[in-house]
């Protein structure tokens, strides 16, 4: 996934996809957020989640 608001709309949108069922890879270069440490804290339940971190 990439996208413009990485707390909001792709942090959301990966989470109901892992829900669904199916995998979820968010691309850190590619996610911008309004505020980045908002968004970092995130990940960690995220990839809990199942979802996908690429960091590269």
């Amino acid at each position: 996934m990439i996208g413009v608001d990485g707390r909001c709309c792709v942090a959301r949108t990966a989470m109901d996809v892992v829900k669904r069922g199916l995998a979820a890879r968010i691309y850190l270069d590619s996610v911008a957020a309004k505020n980045d440490n908002f968004y970092l804290k995130e990940l960690p339940a995220m990839q809990e989640a199942g979802v996908e971190i690429v960091v590269d």
